[in-house]
């Protein structure tokens, strides 16, 4: 059976931290480790994660504490590297795991020797964990388009349009960490990891919602954080600097050479298509209407955007 390790990433979570950590411990099928590496948190979580070690004996629990604060990413990145087990399971402090959420994740890593990345469902709560009548994917917006080209394996095009793993339930095969780490400047770990894996390997989705996905006010990123919300423009400054950075981060992941032939030439022209709504995006309206109606009828706006409302949006902003 496939040995697991759970890491969790505190920095002032003392609010949440208790149940989260709790309900590691209750899992039908126990945790091989877990290793919980706080922030520097100036509340009260690293008095809680000393006394759940202190209680808790029975569990392989390894506590650590950063000298400096490295921030979520870097962060998550060591702790990462800390576990050694196959199984690398990604907590975040404030969520609560379902009790089968182990055995279910490791049955799908069992049944799938090329399965490298898992991200699952997720009932979504809010502070008190009452329901807000939502699962996971229904608040991501994940369309019946989109799981279909992840059903069959086209996770690629997916994730070079937008992120729709969430951080809080991935779990991945530890033997990827050196393809994955560190994350490059710019990439958020789940939004990294993920891209990776696919090119590497497999990822695939668990439809079953196997956490509770706390929304609260301090959400560091997430549906009430800064990575998950749709970003609408109005200037022209906006457009330029969030297209041409993705532009920035998609040319590092192809100077990897991690590709295939048929995933670098996507990628290629992917990128393509993000300098063109960059130098659309700085020309007057009578001289947008023929570009971006030729990038339209070629399905350029279809492939690598959201056909006519994507361009729509190009030509409207201002």
């Amino acid at each position: 059976m496939l040995r697991t390790s759970v890491i969790v990433c505190t920095y002032n979570g003392d609010l949440y931290l208790e149940e989260q950590l709790n309900s590691l411990i209750i899992q039908e099928s126990s945790p091989d480790e877990i290793i919980i590496v706080d922030d520097c948190s100036t509340d009260n979580s690293w008095d809680l994660i000393c006394c759940f070690e202190k209680l808790n004996p029975e569990f392989n629990i390894r506590i650590f504490r950063n000298e400096d604060n490295l921030g979520y990413i870097k962060n998550f990145s060591l702790a990462a590297n800390l576990a050694t087990h196959e199984l690398v399971f990604f907590c975040d402090q404030d969520d609560v795991w379902s009790s089968d959420k182990i055995c279910k994740v490791v049955q799908k890593f069992s049944e799938d020797s090329k399965l490298t990345c898992l991200h699952t469902n997720a009932y979504v709560v809010g502070e008190n964990l009452e329901d807000l009548g939502k699962d996971l994917f229904a608040m991501l917006k994940i369309s019946r388009h989109e799981l279909k080209l992840m059903d069959v394996g086209r996770y690629f095009e997916v994730l070079l349009r937008r992120n729709v793993v969430t951080g809080a339930t991935m779990v991945i095969r530890r033997d990827i960490l050196s393809r994955v780490l560190p994350i490059p400047t710019g990439w958020i770990h789940d939004e990294w990891i993920p891209m990776v894996s696919c090119l590497i390997g497999r990822v695939s989705y668990e439809k079953t919602r196997l956490i509770s996905y706390r929304i609260h006010r301090n959400n560091t990123i997430g549906l009430n954080g800064g990575g998950r919300k749709l970003i609408f423009f109005t200037r022209r400054q906006l457009i330029r600097e969030f297209y041409s950075f993705k532009a920035s981060k998609l040319i590092g992941l192809q100077q990897r050479n991690i590709a295939s032939d048929a995933e670098r030439n996507y990628l290629d022209a992917f990128i393509s298509h993000l300098h063109f709504r960059v130098l659309v995006s700085e020309l007057p309206y009578r001289k947008k209407v023929i570009p971006i109606f030729n990038k339209v009828l070629d399905g350029s706006y279809s492939r690598f955007s959201r056909g006519w409302l994507s361009a729509l949006r190009d030509f409207l902003f201002l």
